[in-house]
């Protein structure tokens, strides 16, 4: 890590931290967000529906924006199954699995059966699906002394720019554990920084729907890491100088304004949504991986095999993905189950054949998938790079 750009960040956001609060910033906003959340919870709550709605109504600035909306997801799951909902939560909740391990695990199972769920209500209602950025932000409200805030392209510009040297995030990939383990060497700079921590102390003063009241919470410093990651992207604190934090103006600045912010937004929620479909591709991935785990390649040494152009054969070794086939002409190598799946080789006994298929159609599935994957990552580098400039 380089400690020397870090400073230039810190820096930058002491510097900024005025305009970062004040409005019609407010970034403040996300410790009351945490409070609220933690005066309503309720898991046992009778009607969950109801509970998850206050408990999370002022958590949508984190979490929904214009193209997606993961609370109106777990809002529509709990209209139809509310105890369903409920457990899940209780899943993603239980502190039995506290390792970061276990906790992405938790994480994917939650991505996994809610949106399985939506797609099963109404396929066409993609803007309610979940994604690791939304239920990593439930865990964050839940328990923020043991969980970051995180958003994608945030922490990744972060790692990126302080030069952290281990993998969080790229288009098909997220790494809980490198991303915990890079917000703790955060707060461990910040807990040395004593001008950021009297800062900090300060920012409910800009609050004036609270009169400058301190949110009662304990969060171990981790929303402040989170807020630095997300407003060193959202403000360009990465220049050596600080940018003036926008504000809003008069007349045609506001209006001009106004409309780079609603660019802004809308770049967003086209990332968050491609971020769905990656999570989604991957997830079908990982079950054609579980299917190709179970399928075992028949041993054909021996067989008798027909193919279109050189007629009978016979198997004479098999190795990998290759048979070595002996033809009255001579030797031939073919692939497997690809010369099979092409029509080239066929087998008498049909059952055999129907293995070979099966094979070949997981195998081209996921090559097909993972080109959609490699397209989707594209896409969310060009749209990134419109919400940079």
């Amino acid at each position: 890590m380089n400690e020397k750009k870090l400073d230039v960040i810190l820096s930058n956001y002491k510097a900024s931290f005025k305009e970062l609060n004040s409005e019609p910033n407010g970034e403040y906003y996300k410790w009351y967000t945490v409070e609220h959340f933690d005066k309503n919870w309720d898991i046992d709550a009778e009607d969950f529906s109801a509970m998850f709605r206050e408990a999370t109504v002022k958590a949508h600035r984190l979490i929904n924006n214009k193209v997606v909306e993961p609370l109106n997801g777990i809002l529509e799951l709990s209209k139809h199954n509310s105890h369903k909902v409920r457990e899940m939560f209780k899943r993603l909740y239980n502190e039995n699995e506290s390792s970061a391990k276990g906790i992405q695990g938790k994480v994917n199972d939650f991505i996994n059966e809610a949106n399985k769920t939506l797609e099963s209500l109404d396929s066409g209602k993609w803007k309610y699906s979940q994604h690791v950025g939304a239920v990593v932000l439930y865990l964050a409200i839940f328990n923020p002394s043991e969980n970051y805030f995180f958003k994608a392209t945030e922490a990744r510009t972060f790692a990126e720019y302080i030069e952290y040297d281990r993998e969080i995030t790229t288009g098909n990939f997220f790494n809980l554990k490198n991303y915990y383990a890079m917000c703790d060497i955060l707060v461990e700079a910040i807990k040395e920084d004593k001008e950021l921590l009297e800062l900090h102390e300060t920012r409910w003063a800009y609050n004036n729907e609270e009169n400058g009241r301190k949110p009662d919470i304990k969060d171990d410093y981790h929303i402040l890491a989170y807020d630095i990651i997300y407003c060193a992207h959202n403000y360009k604190l990465y220049k050596s100088k600080p940018q003036k934090v926008k504000v809003k103006k008069t007349g045609t600045k506001k209006s001009i304004s106004s409309k780079k912010k609603e660019m802004q937004e809308k770049e967003k929620g086209i990332i968050d949504r491609l971020s769905i479909d990656i999570s989604n591709v991957n997830e079908k991935i990982r079950e054609l991986e579980d299917k190709e785990e179970k399928v075992v390649i028949p041993r054909l040494e021996g067989m008798k095999v027909i193919h279109k152009s050189f007629k009978e054969g016979t198997v004479i070794s098999q190795f990998e993905n290759y048979l070595i086939i002996s033809f009255p002409e001579g030797e031939k190598k073919f692939a497997i189950p690809n010369s099979f799946a092409s029509g080239f080789l066929s087998l008498e006994d049909e059952n055999l054949m129907k293995e070979f298929l099966a094979t070949y159609e997981i195998t081209k599935e996921k090559e097909l998938l993972k080109e959609e994957l490699k397209q989707l990552s594209l896409e969310i580098l060009k749209h990134e790079r419109i919400l940079d400039n």
